[in-house]
């Protein structure tokens, strides 16, 4: 499989970041606020848009499944920390 070194060198960017606060999502959150408040530049934060059911363009019913059984808490997978859900998905 092809691979991008930028692209290789912003995940090994990510990794090691995430790995400095233990994979705690919140303390890794919290350290780029910090950095983004030191920077001095503007950032642009949108509230979440939570995507329903009736918004969605639905490709197929797999999707609509997926989509129905998260909106009631269904079948969903919980990770100890955020590299093992990194592991998980193949990143």
């Amino acid at each position: 499989m092809w691979s991008d070194p930028i692209v290789e060198e912003i995940h090994q960017i990510r990794a090691d970041h995430a790995a400095r606060f233990n994979y705690d999502l919140a303390a890794i959150v919290e350290d780029i606020k910090k950095q983004e408040k030191q920077s001095g530049k503007r950032f642009v934060s949108l509230p979440p848009r939570l995507l329903l059911f009736d918004d969605a363009k639905i490709p197929n019913e797999t999707t609509r499944k997926a989509l129905d059984d998260a909106k009631e808490r269904r079948n969903l997978e919980s990770f100890e920390n955020v590299q093992r859900l990194f592991e998980n998905v193949g990143v």
